[in-house]
């Protein structure tokens, strides 16, 4: 989270480490357990992301800390 080169830090788990990404100074994607964000940059094939968010959202769902219900 302190490298210069890093401008967004994405983090997803407990407390600890979503208040430490709130607190770098940079731009910050935060979920708690079990609710990892899905970034979708601008060189993605949108067709294509929203097909593997939502095959990722059934295929490991009920499994800890795997299934993204946040996409940005």
């Amino acid at each position: 989270m302190k490298h210069s080169g890093v401008r967004l830090v994405v983090v997803t788990g407990g407390g600890g480490v979503v208040k430490a990404a709130m607190e770098s100074g940079k731009r910050a994607v935060c979920a708690g357990p079990g609710n990892p964000p899905v970034v979708v940059d601008e060189t993605a094939d949108i067709d294509k992301a929203g097909r593997d968010v939502v095959f990722g959202a059934s295929f490991d769902n009920t499994l800890f800390a795997r299934t993204k219900r946040n996409v940005w």
